[in-house]
């Protein structure tokens, strides 16, 4: 009976923290937004994927599964995401106005 309790207990203790999990990582998210904007959480979003492939790949020795593709692709969406001179998505970043203000003359 007493170990029965105990999993039901560290079983509700799961879910709990699964919820408040969830609960935080939706607050933080929609503050990123307000923030910023939803390209760039997307961005942020990409570059996540990217370095769990590349940490499973180096950690878990997968490396090894790779293809020339794969490694085509997660080098092209990291110097995607840090290019120097990218564009800038959100309105009220000074860049993007003054590249505004230029193309509306």
């Amino acid at each position: 009976m007493g170990n029965v309790f105990v999993c039901v207990l560290s079983c509700a203790g799961v879910i709990l923290l699964g919820c408040v999990n969830a609960l935080l990582y939706n607050l933080i998210h929609s503050q990123v937004i307000k923030v910023t904007s939803s390209v760039t959480t997307t961005v942020i979003g990409e570059m996540k994927i990217v370095a769990i492939l590349l940490l499973s790949a180096v950690i878990l020795g997968e490396s090894d599964v790779w293809t020339i593709k794969m490694m085509i692709g997660c080098t092209t969406a990291i110097l995607g995401t840090w290019h120097p001179k990218r564009p800038h998505s959100h309105p009220r970043h000074p860049l993007w106005r003054e590249a505004g203000s230029s193309t509306q003359q």
